[in-house]
């Protein structure tokens, strides 16, 4: 099923979007699932088409791992009873990022997105 969120992104970040986005489809593919990857490549082109971007500065895994923590965070990712399940440590680790970045990284996300809990822009629909 398509996912009915934008993925267009301007010119200039096309090269940053497509970065970002073949680290967490990776991540998604091997630990998450297609629906995250959605979200995922979502959240990313809304982050590029941000004027301006803060993905403009940063390492593309930072940014990729920064994502994928506010998606768990959002869909409670580290609560046992979910599935996929993983600890936000453990997303840390498979991108190789330490959490303080990560975190740091995610408050910059969710800030310029003005994410919150039960917002059903990036919630999971399962």
């Amino acid at each position: 099923m398509k996912s009915s969120r934008s993925t267009s992104v301007p010119k200039a970040m096309q090269a940053t979007y497509d970065a970002v986005v073949a680290l967490t489809d990776a991540f998604c593919r091997n630990h998450l699932n297609e629906e995250y990857r959605d979200l995922a490549r979502a959240m990313t082109a809304a982050l590029c088409r941000k004027r301006p971007s803060p993905l403009t500065s940063g390492q593309p895994r930072t940014w990729g791992c920064g994502i994928i923590y506010v998606l768990g965070q959002l869909n409670f990712l580290a609560d046992k009873a979910s599935k996929p399940h993983m600890t936000m440590a453990e997303v840390c680790i498979a991108f190789g990022v330490g959490q303080s970045t990560a975190s740091a990284k995610a408050k910059v996300i969710s800030d310029a997105l003005r994410t919150n809990r039960m917002d059903p822009t990036w919630m999971l629909r399962s």
